[in-house]
């Protein structure tokens, strides 16, 4: 209702959704703009069939239909986002394609002629996989690869033809300007100075001997999955704030949480830590921030560095209170008894 009725433009996901959409704009002056969101196989696997009208089944043209029936309702945009993280740029060529016949078809058969397509976002930022080798530079395709995919389809349009064109570009711009600050709060398996001897210690012969694959030097550090969601995707690089001189060598990084799966690096090279040293995680800027959670420790202080270098406290460090503030006590409980 809000959204509506302040002029946000609502991309209509469902058949449900339209009910409760109409049901709203007829008690708003209108017509109201609004957009339909389309589920189209763009070549990306596994697809993203939850969100939207299916193309391939007519359903995204019978409810354009029903929405440019509707005298409440103006039908503004066909909208798609057909994943995340997508490394094949020709995939929104696809989409765009796509998206541009049902435009015409829906003005051929009803007269109707729409503003805009959105292509959603799902652009790769610079964050590799873990299964990726690497560099970035040589795996993730550069956002020039996207813009001409989807700029060779609109340019077959005549010029007066052409819809506004949105993007979502969220993970693309913001994941490598995020950086998390963290410190070694213990060090576990080998120590650092055993990690150059040529024979193995004790420790690391029962190691092999129970996962069957090389001991390395584990660090407990103070950030895990609570504020690294995307950890057990990407592989989260962690730069020293020192250099010791040391040689790097195979290393494991665990979260704090009292969780076996709080792993945030199976195995990065690092030189010998110890307990107090800063790393620096990077890229953690997408989708991170706003999932993380507090379990077992309150969220960080999030700080932007502007171009000049000048620091701003975008959000203070979470208190206690913070999140046990909504809680009640068994004694407030039983008074209203």
């Amino acid at each position: 209702m809000r959204a509506l009725s302040e002029g946000a433009l609502v991309q209509i996901d469902n058949w449900d959704e339209l009910a409760l959409v109409e049901e709203i704009v007829a008690t708003l002056p209108g017509p109201i703009d609004v957009g339909i969101r389309v589920c189209l196989d763009a070549g990306v696997r596994p697809a993203w069939t939850k969100f939207g009208f299916m193309l391939a089944t007519g359903e995204a043209a019978r409810a354009a239909a029903r929405i440019i029936a509707n005298p409440n309702l103006r039908l503004h945009t066909l909208h798609t986002h057909i994943g995340t993280y997508i490394l094949d740029a020709k995939a929104y060529g696809t989409a765009t394609k796509l998206l541009v016949a049902l435009l015409d078809a829906i003005e051929s058969e009803h007269g109707h002629r729409m503003a805009c397509l959105n292509l959603g976002g799902g652009f790769a930022s610079n964050s590799l996989l873990h299964t990726m080798a690497g560099p970035a530079e040589r795996e993730v395709p550069q956002i020039d690869a996207y813009a001409e995919a989807i700029t060779a389809e609109l340019a077959r349009l005549p010029k007066g033809r052409r819809p506004l064109l949105r993007l979502e570009t969220g993970r693309h711009l913001v994941d490598d300007a995020g950086y998390l600050l963290t410190s070694v709060v213990a060090v576990k398996g080998m120590r650092p100075s055993f990690a150059a001897a040529p024979d193995l210690t004790g420790l690391a012969q029962k190691q092999q001997a129970l996962l069957g694959t090389d001991s390395r030097v584990g660090y407990v550090i103070d950030a895990g999955i609570n504020l690294l969601y995307t950890a057990a995707w990407f592989r989260i690089d962690a730069v020293p704030a020192r250099d010791t001189g040391a040689r790097h060598v195979p290393s494991r990084l665990y979260g704090p949480l009292c969780m076996a799966i709080d792993v945030v690096r199976e195995e990065v090279d690092l030189p010998p830590l110890e307990t107090g040293d800063l790393l620096t995680l990077h890229p953690v800027g997408a989708a991170n921030s706003n999932q993380a959670m507090q379990f077992n420790d309150p969220r960080p202080a999030m700080v932007m560095v502007g171009r000049n270098g000048a620091v701003g406290l975008m959000r203070r460090r979470e208190t206690v209170e913070d999140f046990n503030g909504p809680e009640r006590s068994l004694v407030e409980i039983a008074k209203e008894r």
